[in-house]
């Protein structure tokens, strides 16, 4: 079994040499935010996110993609708004978003063996408060999530870092300080959400958090599992590939 995750693309087109390198991949994942980059024009962002959204449905079963608060920010009804915002353009990206829900092609979480895909994580503390007890954690999350996603909200407590600093926040907002103090048991997490200058890193007692948001940034690593061995590639333009690990 050959997975590849790919961080928070915002509007860029490095997947495409990724899973043009990655052919015989037999699932790849991305984890969300399609939308909100400060050097691609909007309406190649758009372009972007329609490719993605034609790769997914060309390839159902071996392509997953994630939902990020890049995303949930142009579906939200609570005034949420992130860095990046565009909102003369807030109208189009919803129509986009919704019609990729409303066709089951997005979603929050998603489990490969003893990995745990979301965009941000997954904190043992927001699962109790959402009101999970016990089975499949992803379903349990995705659930949650279809039954009213323009309401995802974190849980607002209070002394929140509004920054996502918190163990209360959801899975396309906590940050990964919080989420290594109160990490789901039993997976490894492979999130994107905060930006990792310098490639792909690991943290927790035993490396089982990945962060791979890298794919804006000058080093555009990405993440292959073999046989449940993780293995941080780079990829370069022109489908030049290397292992860095």
């Amino acid at each position: 079994m050959k997975i590849i995750a790919l961080g928070d693309t915002h509007g860029e087109q490095w997947w495409k040499e990724i899973v043009e390198t990655e052919k015989d991949a037999d699932k790849i994942i991305f984890v969300g935010d399609y939308f909100d980059s400060f050097y691609v024009r909007p309406k190649d962002q758009i372009e972007n996110f329609k490719e993605i959204i034609e790769f997914k449905k060309q390839n159902i079963d071996k392509v997953e993609l994630l939902f990020g608060n890049h995303d949930f920010h142009y579906l939200s009804k609570m005034g949420e708004r992130y860095c990046g915002y565009k909102k003369e353009h807030s109208d189009e990206y919803q129509v986009l978003i919704k019609d990729a829900l409303r066709e089951g092609l997005m979603k929050m979480a998603h489990i490969e063996g003893e990995y745990l895909f979301s965009h941000a994580g997954i904190s043992s503390t927001w699962l109790v408060e959402a009101g999970f007890e016990a089975g499949d954690v992803a379903a349990f999350v995705n659930g949650t999530f279809k039954t009213a996603p323009e309401k995802f909200k974190f849980f607002d407590k209070p002394g929140s870092d509004t920054t996502g600093d918190n163990i209360y926040q959801s899975p396309i907002w906590i940050r990964p300080r919080s989420l290594a103090e109160d990490a789901t048991p039993k997976y490894i997490q492979v999130i994107g959400h905060t930006r990792q200058l310098g490639g792909i890193k690991s943290i927790h007692e035993k490396d089982d958090i990945i962060m791979i948001d890298t794919l804006t940034d000058y080093i555009k690593d990405y993440l292959e599992i073999t046989n449940d061995k993780p293995k941080i590639k780079t990829v370069w333009k022109n489908q030049n590939q290397k292992e860095t690990k």
